[in-house]
């Protein structure tokens, strides 16, 4: 950024084991992170959004996939996890 440099970033390789891989330990979570983002990254940014609010705005929108509040506090605890395992753990 102080060298206005382009900053490129991938949100899809975390996003993907939130939403879509629950299951996976740190070390999938590893894998598909480098293939989607051959080089790490040197900041990620989680802005933690309560479910229950992430869902009233969805239904404003009139979006469906976005407005289970089961399936969204599971993905939001799946980051936190994410977060911690990935990212947090290793400074």
């Amino acid at each position: 950024i102080e060298e206005d440099k382009l900053i490129f970033s991938c949100r899809y390789a975390i996003s993907t084991a939130a939403y879509g891989a629950p299951g996976l330990n740190y070390d999938e979570v590893e894998k598909i992170i480098a293939a989607c983002n051959p080089k790490p990254a040197d900041l990620v940014l989680y802005f933690d959004l309560d479910p229950k609010i992430a869902v009233e705005r969805a239904s404003k929108k009139g979006e469906i996939y976005d407005s289970n509040l089961a399936f969204l506090s599971k993905v939001r605890k799946r980051y936190i996890q994410l977060m911690k395992q990935c990212y947090l753990a290793k400074k």
